[in-house]
Formats: C-alpha cells, sequence, structure tokens
C-alpha cells in the first residue's frame, strides 16, 4: 500500500503552489511593468529627439528652404545609436540617416507614420527590413500653418536597452525568488499552525484507541477544532464510564460463575465451546483457554454429554437431564438450555454440571438405611412372633422349653431396644442445637469407658491397656466421648483374636486432642473403610449379628465427632489390626 503524505506536508505543498502562483503571477506582472517602464522611457527619449528635430524641419520647410541636416549629424553625434528619418506625408522618405533615403520604400503604411500624420505621436516596435534588426519607434507630425507637411521618426535598436530589460528580469526573478522563499515559510508555518491542533488530537485518539481514556485533548485555538476536542474528550469519558460499566458487570458475572458451585459450558451453534466456569473445568478435567474455540468433540469425550448437545440443538424439546458418570467417585447433573443474545435471538447451548455425587450417595445410603433398619428390626420381631406363637400353642405347658423360649424372647427384645436407642441417639446428635459442654478431665473418661466394657473384655480374653496424662483437660460432652470411646472399645474387644491387647490413648495437640483405640485383630480390607461409618454398614454381616452388634456403632462415633467440630478416620491392614482416631477441638 502506497505510503500517504501527512496533513501538515500536504497543506503546506497546497500552501506554496498556492503562494508560488501568486509569487508568479506577480512577478510576471512586476517584470512586464520593468520592462514596460524601461520602453518608455526609451520611447520618451525619442520623442524628445523627434519633437526636437521636427521643429528644425517644420522651420525650414515654413521657409521654403532644405531642412538643416546638419543639426541632426549633431544629434546622431550625441546619440549614436539613433536613426532619424523624415517622411513626407506621401510616404516618400526625405531623409535617413542609415540609409540612402531613394533606397527606401514606401513608409506611408507604417503604424507610427499613420499615427503622426493624423496629428499625435506614435510609437512602434518592429523588425526593419532596412537594417536588419527590431527598432523602436517614436514618430511626430511636422507641422506648418496647422497642416501635417512631413513626419519626423527616431528609432532605436531594441538591442541597445537589452541589457537593461535582461538586468530587469533578474531582479525581477530575484526578488520573485525572495518571495517564493518568504511564502515557502509562510506556508510552513501555516501548516504547522493548521495541522498541530489536528495532530495533536490524532495523538489523543490514539491514546483513546489504546485505552488511555483518562486523558484529555488539550483545547485548540479555533472554534471548529475546539468543538471537535471537546466532542473527542466528551467520547472519551462516556467510554471510559461504559467500559468501566462493562467491565463492572463482566467481572461480576465472572464472580457469579466462578462462585457457582455448578459448572457451567457456553456453546455457540456450531457446537464449539465459548467459555466455561473454574467448577467446569474441575469436572472436565480440561483448560477453558485450551477448549475455546474448539469444537465438543475435540474437548470431551463423554458419549452421553455430546448426545445431549446434539439432541438439544436439533428437537424443539430441550432433554430435562441425565446422570454423567465421570470415575467412581464423581456423579454430575447435565441440563442444556438455550443460549440467547441481548435481542432474543438463540446463539447456541448454556450447558449446566451439577454435582450430584453425594446426593446420589445419600440416596444410596437412605435405601440401605431404610433396608438394613427394616432387616434389623425384623429379625428381633419375627424371633419374638415365632416363639410367642409357640407358647401360646401349648409350649408354655413344657416349664423347659417354655424357659427356652421367653429367654429368647426376652434377648431379641434387649437386642431391638438396642437397635431403637442406637436409632435414638444418632437423631439427636443430627440435632442442630449445640452439645452442651464442660470441662473434662480426658483420663477418667476413657477409664469409664475401660469399666463399661471390663466384662466384656474378661469374658473374651482380651487385655485393655489404657494410657492417658492425668493433667489432659478439655471442654467435651462427656456422656457423648464415653459413649463414643466404649463404642470403639467394644468393636476393637469384640474383633479383637482372643489373648491380644487393645490399646486406648489419648494425646493433647496444638488446640486439640487425639483418642486412638488400636486392636491386633484381622483388620479391615480398604473397599470397606470410605463406608465404614455409615449406618448399619458391616464389613462381615454374619460375624456382626452372631456379636451382638447394631451396625450402628460407628455411625454414633462419626457423629458424636461432628458435634465436637470434630472428625473420626480409620487405618487398618488386612492381618494387622485397625486404628481408630477421634480428633476433638480442646475448646
Amino acid at each position: 500500500m502506497k505510503p500517504r503524505p501527512r496533513l501538515v506536508w500536504r497543506v503546506f505543498a497546497l500552501s506554496l503552489l498556492l503562494a508560488g502562483a501568486c509569487c508568479a503571477v506577480v512577478w510576471v506582472f512586476a517584470w512586464r511593468a520593468g520592462e514596460r517602464a524601461t520602453v518608455a522611457r526609451h520611447e520618451a527619449v525619442l520623442e524628445t529627439l523627434a519633437l526636437a528635430g521636427a521643429r528644425d524641419v517644420a522651420a525650414a520647410l515654413a521657409e521654403r528652404r532644405e531642412p538643416d541636416w546638419e543639426i541632426l549629424e549633431t544629434i546622431l553625434m550625441l546619440h549614436g545609436d539613433v536613426r532619424l528619418t523624415v517622411v513626407r506625408p506621401d510616404g516618400r522618405v526625405l531623409f535617413d540617416s542609415r540609409r540612402e533615403a531613394t533606397e527606401l520604400r514606401d513608409h506611408a503604411g507604417r503604424a507610427e507614420v499613420l499615427e503622426a500624420l493624423a496629428g499625435r505621436v506614435g510609437f512602434a516596435q518592429r523588425f526593419s527590413n532596412s537594417v536588419r534588426e527590431p527598432l523602436l519607434y517614436c514618430a511626430v507630425p511636422v507641422t506648418v500653418d496647422g497642416e501635417v507637411v512631413a513626419v519626423f521618426r527616431a528609432s532605436r535598436p531594441t538591442s541597445s536597452f537589452a541589457a537593461e530589460l535582461a538586468t530587469g528580469r533578474r531582479r525581477a526573478a530575484l526578488v520573485g525568488l525572495l518571495a517564493l522563499a518568504l511564502a515557502a515559510g509562510l506556508s510552513f508555518l501555516f501548516a504547522r499552525q493548521f495541522a498541530g491542533p489536528i495532530e495533536r488530537m490524532r495523538h489523543g485518539a490514539e491514546s483513546f484507541g489504546r485505552g488511555q481514556l483518562g486523558r484529555r485533548i488539550e483545547p485548540m485555538p479555533t472554534v471548529e477544532l475546539a468543538d471537535l476536542a471537546e466532542s473527542l474528550n466528551r467520547m472519551a469519558m462516556q467510554l471510559d464510564s461504559r467500559i468501566a460499566e462493562i467491565t463492572r458487570q463482566r467481572n461480576e458475572r465472572e464472580a457469579i460463575l466462578e462462585s457457582m458451585r455448578e459448572g457451567v459450558l457456553a456453546i455457540d451453534d456450531e457446537e464449539r465451546i465459548l467459555s466455561m466456569n473454574r467448577v467446569a473445568e474441575s469436572f472436565l478435567g480440561v483448560s477453558a483457554a485450551e477448549a475455546r474455540g474448539k469444537l465438543v468433540q475435540e474437548v470431551l469425550r463423554i458419549v452421553e454429554l455430546q448426545r445431549l448437545i446434539q439432541d438439544s440443538r436439533s428437537g424443539a424439546t430441550l432433554p430435562g437431564e441425565i446422570a454423567l458418570r465421570l470415575g467412581e467417585n464423581l456423579v454430575l447433573e447435565a441440563r442444556c438450555q438455550p443460549l440467547r443474545d441481548g435481542a432474543g435471538r438463540r446463539v447456541g447451548l448454556l450447558v449446566v454440571l451439577a454435582d450430584v455425587t453425594r446426593i446420589r450417595r445419600l440416596e444410596t445410603m437412605r435405601r440401605d438405611f431404610v433396608a438394613n433398619v427394616s432387616h434389623e428390626l425384623r429379625t428381633p420381631i419375627t424371633s419374638i412372633k415365632g416363639f410367642a406363637e409357640e407358647l401360646v400353642d401349648g409350649a408354655a405347658e413344657d416349664p423347659a422349653l417354655a424357659q427356652r423360649f421367653a429367654e429368647t424372647i426376652l434377648r431379641q427384645s434387649d437386642r431391638l431396644g438396642d437397635v431403637i436407642e442406637d436409632l435414638l441417639s444418632l437423631s439427636r446428635l443430627e440435632r442442630p442445637e449445640p452439645i452442651e459442654r464442660r470441662e473434662c478431665r480426658v483420663a477418667e473418661l476413657l477409664r469409664q469407658a475401660e469399666e463399661l466394657c471390663e466384662q466384656k473384655a474378661r469374658r473374651l480374653g482380651v487385655d485393655v491397656r489404657v494410657a492417658c496424662a492425668e493433667g489432659l483437660r478439655a471442654r467435651l460432652s462427656p456422656n457423648l466421648v464415653t459413649q463414643a470411646v466404649t463404642n470403639l472399645l467394644d468393636n476393637a474387644i469384640v474383633y479383637g483374636r482372643e489373648g491380644r491387647e487393645v490399646h486406648v490413648e489419648a494425646t493433647g495437640l496444638d488446640g486439640a486432642i487425639e483418642i486412638r483405640v488400636t486392636d491386633r485383630g484381622p483388620g479391615i480390607a480398604e473397599e470397606h473403610l470410605p463406608r465404614l461409618f455409615e449406618r448399619f454398614y458391616r464389613v462381615d454381616k454374619a460375624r456382626s449379628r452372631d456379636v451382638g452388634g447394631t451396625g450402628l456403632g460407628l455411625a454414633i462415633v462419626k457423629h458424636v465427632a461432628q458435634a465436637h467440630g470434630g472428625e473420626v478416620a480409620v487405618e487398618s491392614r488386612l492381618g494387622n489390626g485397625s486404628t481408630f482416631t477421634i480428633r476433638l477441638p480442646d475448646r
């Protein structure tokens, strides 16, 4: 592309061209005026000579004698380059200083001669065939008694004053050049003065284009430019305000999107990804910067999501939602909504991804809980009902059989009561009311739990060892902590091996205490650990019921820890026993 000239040079060139044209016109007129002045000066000299000669010729002719040509010779001696000619009215030459009069042709048709014959002074400038050079002529009438009786003409070569004309032309040219130089300087100053404010406005507009909207264009010298500068400043101020508003709205929108727990994915009509928030990035495992502008099929290898997007684009009715299972620990719920512009036109799709992993897990736990609690309650109820029917049908008449049935009914009733009591305990722990705490000696709570489990430990041949500093104190709910430690200790005794030790110890940490219960039992497989604290979850269902557990003990431990603002954890390996840890804040 051909580079464009700057405005200052365009204005300078136009101004210089205009000034040069004006100078040329002035120079021509000045040169022509000088030339005319020079010619007029020589014409005046010739007129003076012609008038002087004409008086002498007129006096001679009035006296009817031959003119005194010696006087003419004197004139010629004083003006060597002058040619003198006397012409009769009929055009015949009486005298010529350069040629013989008889050799000259008729002069009646000469312009200057005609003027003189008419009684006026005549001037002419032309090439003379007689002397073979250009001449300047001046002819005056010779009158006798008011009648023109002859014409006296004086002439001189134009070469005699050509040098003077050349000098005049040179001076005129010099003056013209000086005038042109002055005009060039003035034109440049005018161009700078004219283009300077526009250049400053251009720099200001470029600053606005670079985002420097806080800058302002200085006042301009003329009303039109001042109005334009004010308009640009006002435009920059409005743009600054609107950009700030757009930026604020964009930041608010991005803050809202980034603060959402749902993943948001925007797709255009060509199934190209427009944007996604950080939650969607973490869900789908892709970067928004890398995915932007690419097709969904290139970035996301999720068949269900691709099918949902295609169905939503092609169908009049949008699908409600689908569940995407990504891996083992993430379940997403995907919904599609049309994406519209400011005019309400559909320009794409908005895909919302919600993490329903916890909801699905809770639904699974609820189903398992209902099934488990139904099973746990149905078993003792069925047993109680069966033995009661046997007693009604006649077993009561056999004292030994009646005694055994009654003991079974009592045992199943106790089991049913334990399940109900544990469920009530969990219900109380799940209430939003804060628990009551007081300053407690942790060692005393551990010994109370040991005493509650002492008989079972002795019966199963398990040695319980308690280790805790007597000075360790914390603000706790003593009954709940004792219940939680008792549940852990009871499990360790039941599932530990006969003749092994169970260790219960408590230590103080920075702002917290840890209570650990360690057994030397068979351990727990790793796949059971994530669900170990769920209600009615059993690792070994047959053995758990044999030893009389309700399946709610570890769930109670977890809720006790959570009620204190703490947590519970387990470490176990098959064949190496297990360690349950309750971590509670001490205040």
